[in-house]
């Protein structure tokens, strides 16, 4: 094995961290904490693995606030949290025990099962294949791997080890490269774990403690060590030493998603950061405390990462994303990617870092076509983000770029272009039909009704769609509620809604949509109809319905449509096949022909208002 450098002097290769940046303690106080692991969901959702050098003294603890409190999940020295959900996660128990193993929670962390679905002796943890959520690997004397989400586990081969293992990772770009190390060994398989090799002993000053490859260029990998940091550029052939100021111990190191030359390393020096791939290095922050155990990044609830470190002695600490550009580092845009807005006003912004300051005149935003800069008076540009102020309009698909940005020094942001895209829906769902309708007299207790709702934007929101007939309630949790295909279909008696010869009965429909910000769009349509009495004296009297009335219903030869106005009417398929025109004064007339006048089949017709503020349907049956 090649090594071309070993520990050059170092003491002049770091600078102190240009801005100040604030870390909040989470806690718990004076603890040693060896991995924190933050929900993806909850930014206050934190899990941590404590330790004491008491024998075995390790717990795994979760805090749902941010520290106000604590609770202990049991006596494990690993976590596992499923990258989108919390809900599932895995936690590793190696005591050197029969109840060694990766145990599994589907609740948060608050239950475990009665034996864990793997038994590995002195299990250590476990990691996703970051390309498949399936995959999974967990280690600690051997390395078993699951195909399944982590239900069913089946060992891998593995050369003899002196020493139980300390950690895999996967390669995240071709998943069948999967590295794994011990205290002293780095090996390394080319068939998702079947078969390994060993590509590197080192001596045991050294002792491996983490490995990182490169997201953008996974022929660079990076091992943290006991005795620094090492480098290779060439799929593990050679490793450089990686200068690290003293002392050298290096527990977590990690590499950006943009380039490989932006690292993040942590361990006996507190936690550092290089732009230029080790060469240099700056303190991550001028108050946070020395000894970083394990460090990681979760939501901040608002677009934004926060960063977590687990110190030796004192908790775990957190603060807002560190800027990891020499040029400005954007974040935060508002309205977020791909989000629904419902609002009527809104400004568009993005918030913008630099401490060195930002060229004003730099700036270009890209906004469906057409460039601001500073000079229009759309675009206000300060130190601290961008703002754009315009007008938009139901249905508008808006695109944003950031295109120029650059800091005083003349340093362009190196996460340009900055695309993101949001849409606008001011409309709530539109009730096309409903059976049964406004004024209809239905002939049987026996009802399933329905009602065909359209929403263009951002889609219909199941959990606020319900059905009240008279004082009875049904939503997406009743046994009668069937929501399919834009229709929904209620079957009143198992609805609990007893309908007897001659009631007339109200609906109240309401309905909202998937608007995320800030309120959803929603609406209520309200009508009456009624069950066929048993003799026509006795046939109910409707309270006025302003709806589209058609008589009779179904109808053979002549039908007479209420209110007067303008309509289409719709086969089946949705095909327009006449279009009715009145004066609005007189009710409209239709003889079941087409628009060149020829009889159309028996069959159900949809028909629609055109003309005035009513905008509904009704449902038609030619016999």
């Amino acid at each position: 094995m090649i090594f071309r450098k070993y520990f050059l002097p170092v003491l002049l290769l770091w600078v102190p961290f240009i801005a100040a940046q604030t870390w909040d303690i989470i806690g718990p106080d004076s603890t040693r904490v060896t991995q924190v692991r933050p929900d993806p969901n909850y930014p206050d959702s934190i899990y941590m693995i404590t330790r004491t050098y008491a024998d075995p003294g390790v717990n795994l603890i979760r805090t749902p606030d941010a520290g106000i409190s604590w609770d202990t999940l049991g006596m494990y020295n690993g976590v596992l949290l499923h990258p989108n959900t919390a809900e599932t996660l895995f936690a590793a128990l190696g005591i050197g025990s029969f109840s060694d193993g990766i145990w599994r929670s589907d609740d948060y962390g608050s239950s475990f099962g009665s034996f864990p679905p793997t038994w590995i002796f002195m299990a250590q943890n476990a990691i996703y294949d970051p390309s498949d959520y399936n995959c999974l690997f967990a280690w600690g004397a051997e390395i078993q791997r699951s195909l399944d989400g982590g239900i069913l586990w089946s060992p891998v081969y593995m050369p003899h080890i002196a020493t139980p293992l300390e950690g895999v990772t996967v390669d995240p770009t071709a998943n069948n490269r999967v590295y794994a190390w011990s205290c002293e060994e780095l090996l390394l398989s080319t068939d998702r774990g079947t078969t390994w090799t060993s590509l590197l002993i080192l001596p045991e000053s050294m002792s491996i403690n983490d490995v990182a490859i490169a997201p953008t260029d996974t022929s660079i990998v990076y091992m943290g060590c006991w005795g620094g940091i090492l480098k290779s550029t060439d799929c593990c052939a050679s490793w450089d030493t990686v200068p690290i100021p003293p002392p050298h111990i290096t527990n977590r190191i990690w590499v950006s998603e943009m380039t490989p030359d932006q690292i993040i390393a942590g361990g006996a020096y507190g936690l550092m950061r290089s732009f230029d791939g080790g060469d240099t290095w700056m303190l991550a922050g001028d108050s946070i405390p020395y000894e970083v155990n394990d460090f990681a990044f979760g939501p901040d609830g608002s677009g934004g990462r926060f960063w977590y470190i687990a110190t030796e002695h004192m908790g775990v600490w957190r603060t807002p994303e560190i800027p990891f550009t020499e040029g400005p580092f954007l974040s935060h845009p508002y309205p977020p990617d791909s989000s629904w807005v419902s609002l009527e006003s809104f400004p568009v912004f993005i918030k913008l870092f630099d401490p060195d300051g930002i060229d004003i005149s730099s700036v270009a935003v890209d906004i469906d076509g057409i460039v601001y800069t500073s000079v229009d008076p759309e675009l206000t540009v300060t130190d601290t983000g961008i703002v754009f102020e315009d007008d938009f309009s139901d249905g508008d698909t808006v695109n944003i770029s950031i295109t120029s940005v650059d800091d005083i020094l003349g340093h362009s942001s190196d996460m340009l272009p900055y695309d993101w895209v949001f849409f606008v829906d001011r409309a709530p769902p539109e009730l096309l039909f409903n059976y049964p309708g406004p004024g209809e007299v239905i002939d049987s207790v026996d009802i399933v009704a329905r009602f065909y709702l359209e929403d263009e934007g951002s889609g219909i929101d199941i959990g606020l769609l319900s059905c009240a007939f008279d004082s009875i309630e049904v939503d997406s949790s009743s046994m009668a509620f069937l929501y399919d295909d834009d229709t929904l279909f209620i079957h009143l008696p198992t609805a609990g809604v007893i309908a007897n010869p001659g009631d007339t009965i109200q609906v109240i429909l309401t309905t909202g949509d998937l608007c995320t910000l800030e309120e959803p769009n929603d609406t209520t349509y309200s009508w009456f109809f009624a069950i066929e009495p048993t003799s026509v004296s006795e046939r109910p009297v409707l309270p006025e319905n302003k709806g589209i009335a058609v008589s009779p219903n179904p109808f053979n030869v002549v039908c007479r449509i209420t209110p007067p106005g303008n309509y289409e009417i719709y086969d089946i398929s949705g095909k327009v096949i006449k279009r009715i025109f009145s004066n609005q004064k007189e009710p409209v007339i239709w003889d079941g022909s087409d628009e060149s006048g020829r009889s159309l089949p028996s069959g159900i017709y949809l028909i629609k208002k055109t003309s005035g503020k009513l905008n509904k349907a009704k449902l038609i049956l030619l016999r």
